[in-house]
């Protein structure tokens, strides 16, 4: 297993791997993967406020610049090793 800091693992073999709870404590799912990657992406560690409202980095292209829901993203996939 690569481990590339707190959003993307690369697992050779079978693994299981912990999702982070971006509104509370513990995880918010466990993911068995094998021979694949996982990379994640949050609004709960990188962000700011202003007058209340929450800015982060998850975009939504078509109405608004910050995503107003969700919270979090996963994305997986294959492991191409050529």
């Amino acid at each position: 297993m690569i481990d590339f800091g707190t959003s993307t693992i690369y697992a050779f073999g079978k693994k299981n791997i912990g999702v982070k709870n971006p509104r509370g404590e513990g995880l918010a799912e466990v993911l068995e993967i094998e021979d694949a990657a996982i990379s994640t992406s949050g609004d709960y560690e990188n962000f700011f406020e202003i007058d209340g409202k929450r800015y982060h980095h998850i975009l939504n292209p078509v109405n608004n610049p910050t995503s107003k829901g969700g919270g979090f993203s996963a994305l997986l996939g294959d492991l191409y090793v050529g």
